[in-house]
C-alpha cells in the first residue's frame, strides 16, 4: 500500500503524522509531497524523511 501525503508549508504535525502512520501501518509506504512550500519548510521534510 501507498499513502501519498501531499504537504504545504508543514509544520510539527507532519511528523506527528507520518510517526503515527509508520507505527499503525508498518508495511505502507509513505510518499510525502512538496507542494509549493518555500525553504523554510525544508526541516520539516527533512525530519519526516528520517524517521523510516
Amino acid at each position: 500500500m501507498y499513502i501519498i501525503i501531499p504537504s504545504y508549508e508543514p509544520d510539527h504535525r507532519l511528523i506527528t503524522l507520518v510517526a503515527e502512520l509508520q507505527e499503525k501501518l508498518p508495511h505502507a509506504k509513505l510518499i510525502v509531497v512538496n507542494d509549493g512550500s518555500d525553504d523554510s519548510s525544508y526541516p520539516f521534510f527533512k525530519k519526516s524523511e528520517n524517521l523510516e
